[in-house]
């Protein structure tokens, strides 16, 4: 009988939640394989092997994790109650994964298994209790499948003449110093735990771009600079004696005067690990990463990003006092570089290799060296790096599995390379190896919403009725530029979005009644007893009739941002095209001269009647037979807007004067630039 191993790791299931890197499509994804995978080997024995992080136990994190105020407030014990409970909930979010499983391996019980090896995100599967979570998820109480499940701390076939791990282990920031057993973490869960899940449900992207700390400075995410600076603080002043991330030859912050010595020796991507200690050094001021030096710097100097340039600033006033060295606009000289996420595997898998009765140099957890006369092939995940590397000497291949977790481009756009390897033992005992990619789902769903925080008491008693939550997720979300959507339930909300079932893909009513640009951020007297605040306004068309005086607003406006943060808004959400400078400059311009000129750009009534007509007869690309030159209502404001920009976001299958909010929504998801607010 032909035997395979199909290997896949790095899903990271988690909660549903905006830590969850494991959005609809991958799931979907997953689904279809898993389907086409029963379908195609149902004579066949099958392992399928879950090589590592199939949960992330690690961002399965309780509300109060994510929200705490200080870092002691959160747990570090382990428990294997809760690390169960914990995995539940992601059994819960990920039902449809559970459910393909169990049809997998009832397609061919007597031959089809499932083994998950234990990664570093989901080490907790070490614990009896958890394993037991997963397989009853599974299983569903189907006793006779229970053996079709297994957990492993490694997968070892010499038939298949193949050896996998996860690949934690030879990855500093990662390792564990004894991997079997329960409650034994390595020094990344805590970084995790105490930082990255506090600052993740801010900017759900931030993870899946993989970049970390690069995709702040990359795509301007200035709102995350003072909760990173001080989460990462207090996470190096915890008095817990736990293993942090250190890097060689910078004193961070001591906790409470006892100073931890350093446990790892690589420095996360991009990150600010000068500028985040209390090491005082006035020629590198950022980073000992000579790359991340020379962008901090250069952002540093451009006055575009005055928020950075303040935030930089009051930082080294602490460090320094009166006298702040200048910070050079030349790129820095002689500054060390470190490896970011370079994969040490390679030089691993080589040293895994050792000749009968020898040790091998690198110390597997299988424990003794692998022969080559017996083994071809050995495959890691953990990198998220797919890769095939012939090794030479060794006479073998290695692979790595990279991930089926969401992966996004600068543009937050899902670019997720579903890699799995395969391989084959046929009847005849050749044993063959491939690596292969699955195709992402075109089963598209609306994208994980950031969670909205909270302003101070005294700010939302001097807010009034203004969502206060909402008019955050618009302030943290702020860049010039961006356009913003919003759907009402007032009347006339209901029918705009109701006249939009043909324009939605299911047929329902729109989520969108109205479409703005953030404009700029500006000084008013919105605080408390009329104090000075700097909050976003934004251009729009609209029409506004107040009843109780005698006022009419009619066309292109600028108005506070406040003004779409009522409780009315049902739906919000802010799309970014990522708009070059240039491209930028002349939406707000385009705008602003139509505010300049409102008598040729009013708000036009007939013509949302003709767009109306133009849905219903399902030809939008022609002209609104109604369309006015002096008039655009909303949607077609922001498209004319960007048009006048050089940066359409839709073809000529819709005329500029039919556009609507749904329109615009759907081109934001598509570019997978559309992020959703949720209460």
């Amino acid at each position: 009988m032909t035997k395979l191993a199909v290997f896949i790791s790095d899903l990271h299931l988690g909660r549903g939640d905006e830590l969850d890197d494991f959005p609809p499509e991958n799931e979907n994804s997953l689904s279809e394989f898993l389907t086409h995978l029963s379908a195609q080997h149902l004579d066949h024995e099958v392992d399928l092997v879950v090589l590592g992080d199939f949960l992330d136990i690690w961002g399965v994190a309780t509300e109060s994790d994510q929200t705490a105020k200080n870092s002691e407030d959160i747990a570090l014990d382990l428990i294997e109650n809760d690390q169960a409970q914990r995995t539940g909930e992601a059994v819960k979010a990920h039902a449809l994964t559970f459910a393909r499983m169990r049809d997998f391996i009832l397609s061919y019980p007597e031959h089809h298994r499932i083994i998950f090896v234990v990664g570093n995100h989901d080490h907790s599967l070490v614990s009896k209790k958890v394993q037991e979570a997963v397989r009853g998820a599974i299983t569903e109480g189907n006793a006779q499948i229970d053996s079709c499940i297994e957990f492993r701390l490694f997968y070892d076939a010499p038939d298949l003449r193949t050896y996998a791990e996860h690949g934690n282990q030879y990855e500093e920031n990662n390792v564990y110093k004894q991997f079997a057993v329960f409650g034994n973490e390595c020094p990344g869960h805590y970084f995790v735990r105490l930082v990255w899940n506090r600052l993740e449900p801010m900017e759900p992207n931030l993870d899946v771009w993989w970049e970390s700390f690069r995709a702040i400075w990359k795509n301007k995410l200035w709102h995350l600079l003072e909760p990173a600076y001080r989460f990462f603080r207090q996470y190096r002043v915890d008095p817990r004696p736990f293993e942090r991330i250190d890097v060689p030859g910078v004193p961070f912050f001591a906790a409470r005067g006892v100073a931890f010595a350093p446990t790892t020796g690589k420095p996360l991507p991009a990150f600010p690990d000068i500028l985040f200690s209390n090491f005082a050094d006035p020629y590198r001021i950022f980073s000992t990463d000579r790359e991340t030096e020379n962008q901090l710097r250069a952002l540093y100097h451009d006055p575009e990003n005055w928020e950075f340039r303040e935030w930089v600033d009051q930082i080294l006033k602490e460090k320094f006092g009166a006298e702040v060295p200048p910070i050079p606009a030349s790129p820095a000289l002689g500054v060390q570089e470190y490896g970011l996420f370079h994969d040490e595997n390679v030089s691993a898998v080589e040293g895994m290799f050792s000749r009968p009765g020898e040790h091998p140099d690198t110390p597997l957890l299988k424990g003794s060296g692998l022969s080559d006369e017996v083994y071809d092939f050995v495959v890691f995940g953990h990198t998220h790096e797919e890769k095939v590397v012939r090794l030479h000497q060794q006479n073998a291949k290695y692979f790595n599995t990279g991930t089926w977790s969401a992966f996004r481009d600068a543009k937050g756009r899902n670019i997720s390379r579903l890699c799995y390897v395969k391989i084959t033992r046929d009847e005849g005992g050749t044993v063959d190896a491939v690596q292969q990619f699955w195709p992402l789902s075109q089963k598209r769903d609306l994208p994980v919403a950031p969670r909205a925080l909270s302003f101070d008491v005294s700010v939302k008693k001097a807010i009034g009725e203004t969502n206060v939550n909402l008019l955050k997720f618009f302030s943290n979300h702020y860049k010039p530029g961006l356009i913003g959507l919003v759907g009402t339930c007032d009347m006339i909300g209901i029918a705009i979005r109701e006249a939009q079932r043909l324009v939605t893909k299911d047929g329902s009513s729109s989520l969108w009644s109205h479409a703005f640009i953030l404009g700029d951020m500006r000084f008013d007297r919105r605080g408390p007893q009329q104090a000075v605040t700097r909050t976003p306004y934004l251009f729009e068309s609209d029409l506004r009739v107040q009843v109780t005086q005698p006022q009419i607003r009619n066309g292109a406006q600028e108005n506070w941002v406040g003004k779409w943060c009522k409780d009315i808004v049902e739906n919000a959400a802010i799309i970014d095209f990522q708009l070059s400078p240039e491209q930028t400059q002349l939406v707000l311009a385009t705008a602003l001269q139509l505010v300049d000129e409102q008598e040729t750009a009013l708000y036009p009534v007939k013509e949302l009647i003709g767009t109306w007509i133009a849905i219903i007869t399902r030809r939008k690309w022609l002209p609104n037979p109604f369309d006015d030159p002096r008039a655009m209502y909303c949607s077609s404001f922001v498209r004319h807007c960007y048009r006048e920009s050089g940066s359409d976001f839709l073809d000529a299958s819709v005329s500029v004067s039919n556009t609507t909010p749904e329109d615009i929504s759907r081109a934001g998801l598509a570019a997978g630039a559309l992020v959703m607010y949720k209460p």
